[in-house]
């Protein structure tokens, strides 16, 4: 829950950290006044998060239930492992890093490691003692200090690794960071109609998955222990090892193979490391232009967009997926109705409304009200369906009374990522319920009281950053 909240709060920092705050920047521009900068408003979210982590340390985590031992069991065995897949396969007992001892040419290969083993991924020392590995094929030489990935049965492995070419031998569960951010595995179940089917496992999987290879194998619950001569049947469950991407296009092929699990072990890969200095660069980039007013923050954003593309830090497929066609349908969505809400009158009566509810209370009790009504919508509607539509009525209620919109409009930027009080209010939060095993009297003992901090710091801050 505590991840979840720094999420929420994450939004309150930078005008780009969320889209409902470019909503109410928009919003003010519309209104013919100057938009919201990218730090804008970065004191209330620092304060924000500063009182949410005193709150969270010193109160909320003891208003939280304790989860039991059988509890505490079942979430920390949900999902599959690198380590669950292997005993499954019984790979554990059937597979060995062993330690290249001294240089194999590589005519010399086949015959050192025999017909019922096989290397399948080689790894070769690298730069700041880092392993580059790389799928073994035939051609390939080992030199002194490689280590290789062997599959076999267990006496073949245990005799291989009594040969003087080989000086030690590594569990492969203790060194799977040596190889997992390039090559990884994946439970697959062979379809009961693929062409697969009757093919030797030693043939591979075909042309579309020529780098990936059959590791492990079990029939009717069982592993085969000797998959060197077999043939795949229908329902075979079947280990495969191959670099992410070859991965992912062999288990596509929806009329051969299909996806069972991959690794929990996966989540925690960055899809495109080798591109991190330039997605830090073009980020940084992105700020320095927005900061010095180099060009519009609009402008910023797309142009960094496209240089993440063009220097390969995604793909241009992951760029289009990224963007969420829901959210841009709701928003068109709710724009006419805003501005139907203000056309037929009906911003001026909430206003109106509004100053009645409040009387001649300080402009703080305007704020107050607003914060308190974009969070109330935020229960029941999207954070961005909720700034469509209050932005407006902010801005009207400030000129209303003849003072600066500014603070007005960051309480409903401000209200707009405090989604605290219930699992369903946004996706950040539900993604945490099931994984912290939380109810939803878990939220409201925490969200509720949080919220009001968080109203309260707004109002505090806000004038003085703009004043009236």
């Amino acid at each position: 829950m505590p991840m979840s909240y720094a999420a929420l709060i994450s939004g309150m920092l930078t005008l780009i950290a969320t889209p409902p705050n470019l909503v109410v920047s928009d919003e003010l521009v519309a209104q013919g006044y100057q938009p919201l900068g990218l730090f804008s408003f970065f004191l209330i979210g620092a304060l924000v998060l500063l009182v949410a982590v005193v709150f969270i340390l010193f109160w909320g985590r003891h208003r939280l239930r304790s989860v039991t031992d059988t509890q505490e069991e079942d979430l920390a065995t949900t999902g599959t492992t690198l380590a669950g897949m292997w005993r499954s396969f019984d790979l554990h007992v059937q597979s060995e890093i062993l330690v290249v001892a001294k240089k194999v040419p590589a005519e010399d290969v086949a015959e050192l490691i025999g017909d019922e083993s096989n290397i399948v991924i080689r790894l070769r020392s690298g730069a700041k003692g880092k392993f580059i590995p790389a799928m073994f094929r035939n051609g390939m030489e080992l030199l002194r200090g490689d280590r290789v990935f062997v599959r076999g049965p267990e006496e073949s492995l245990k005799t291989l690794a009594q040969r003087p070419e080989f000086s030690e031998r590594i569990d492969p569960a203790n060194k799977i960071d040596t190889w997992i951010d390039e090559i990884g595995f994946s439970d697959v179940l062979v379809h009961p109609e693929s062409p697969l089917i009757g093919r030797a496992v030693s043939n591979g999987l075909g042309v579309e998955a020529k780098d990936v290879e059959v590791v492990a194998l079990v029939r009717d619950g069982e592993p085969v222990e000797d998959i060197t001569g077999t043939t795949l049947q229908s329902g075979d469950r079947v280990l495969i090892v191959g670099p992410w991407d070859a991965l992912d296009r062999a288990v596509k092929r929806h009329d051969s193979l299909v996806l069972l699990s991959f690794p929990q072990e996966r989540q925690s890969i960055p899809p495109a490391a080798s591109g991190f200095w330039a997605a830090i660069i073009i980020m940084a980039g992105m700020i320095a232009a927005t900061l010095f007013e180099l060009v519009s923050i609009t402008a910023a954003v797309l142009t960094a967009a496209v240089a993440a593309v063009v220097f390969r830090t995604l793909s241009a497929e992951d760029a289009y997926r990224a963007v969420k066609l829901p959210s841009l349908v709701l928003i068109a969505g709710m724009l006419p109705l805003a501005d139907a809400l203000q056309v037929t009158g009906g911003s001026d009566l909430i206003v109106e409304q509004l100053l009645h509810l409040v009387g001649d209370a300080s402009p703080r009790a305007v704020m107050s009200a607003i914060f308190v009504l974009t969070a109330l919508l935020g229960l029941v509607l999207s954070n961005m369906a909720s700034a469509v539509l209050v932005a407006p009525i902010a801005i009207s209620a400030a000129e209303a009374l003849r003072i600066s919109p500014y603070p007005v409009a960051l309480c409903v930027l401000i209200a707009t990522s405090a989604s605290f009080s219930t699992p369903i209010s946004t996706p950040v939060v539900t993604l945490v319920v099931a994984p912290g095993g939380y109810s939803f009297s878990d939220f409201l003992k925490l969200g509720v009281p949080l919220t009001i901090l968080t109203g309260i710091a707004a109002v505090a801050i806000a004038p003085i950053l703009f004043p009236y």
